[in-house]
């Protein structure tokens, strides 16, 4: 599993929470309508690309978008470079920092809009297709109780 230390701790947690309720109910053993596998698919697909940054968009595209994984190995590794010197931040430190920072604040913005837009539309194909939906605060229970426990 990639970790998604980009995404503050609570966050962290309930993006895996979400994650593992949409494999839940793509797994096997679920019989879904097109519609609602569709909608549990591209969740799991932006998902996905907010961990990667993979969003399969046009190749030429000049700056590619670290996944909150990478951002935040490389805001390690720059991190690590200012601790072990003892002079001012080597200026290939600041430009890892910058870069990697700019991904992590997209991809934590991407997952903010995630919640209220991709989940919503799970959670009405779930309403339709006559199940229930992904109970929000459940999961941030769950996490908040695993977090504290």
């Amino acid at each position: 599993m990639v970790a998604v230390s980009g995404v503050p701790g609570s966050d962290r947690d309930f993006f895996y929470g979400v994650e593992s309720q949409l494999k839940k109910l793509d797994s096997k053993d679920e019989i879904n309508p097109t519609y609602l596998a569709d909608a549990i698919h591209t969740a799991l697909a932006r998902l996905q690309a907010i961990k990667s940054g993979d969003h399969g968009e046009e190749e030429n595209n000049v700056e590619r978008e670290h996944g909150l994984a990478e951002a935040n190995a490389g805001l390690g590794v720059a991190l690590r470079m200012v601790e072990s010197g003892h002079r001012a931040a080597p200026a290939q430190a600041l430009v890892i920092a910058d870069e990697m920072g700019k991904s992590a604040r997209a991809q934590t913005a991407a997952w903010r809009r995630f919640k209220t837009t991709e989940l919503s539309d799970v959670n009405a194909a779930l309403i339709r297709a006559n199940r229930k939906p992904l109970q929000i605060s459940a999961i941030e229970e769950q996490v908040h109780y695993a977090m504290t426990g």
